[in-house]
């Protein structure tokens, strides 16, 4: 498929599956402090490859990237079909309220 092809497509919904976002888990790996403020790290359990991935945190708005806290879960709109990181794109971000790490035991037991 061409380029202008799969743009026109994909304006007309028409996605490729390594470009159709699917609502997934994100897992929040780390949370840049000092001269790495301005990113957080992030890694996809459902996802083929075991990356971390380095986002902006001004791609999320002020309001979402106060609530960033490191092993916490979201959730998220990413095209995890895609073969290589640099192909993945992340939209509709949620933090999940329920999955968040002060929520869980040292145990991993949910409150």
């Amino acid at each position: 498929m061409t380029e202008m092809t799969q743009e026109w497509s994909e304006l007309h919904g028409e996605f490729t599956d390594q470009r159709r976002a699917r609502r997934t888990q994100v897992h929040i790996a780390d949370v840049g402090v000092g001269d790495q403020e301005e990113f957080f790290y992030v890694d996809l359990p459902g996802w083929t490859s075991d990356k971390v991935i380095r986002l902006r945190k001004a791609d999320l708005g002020p309001e979402l990237a106060k609530k960033l806290k490191v092993d916490a879960r979201w959730h998220a709109r990413v095209n995890i079909g895609a073969e290589d990181s640099w192909e993945l794109y992340f939209r509709d971000w949620e933090p999940c309220e329920r999955c968040q790490p002060e929520r869980f035991g040292k145990d991993g037991e949910h409150d």
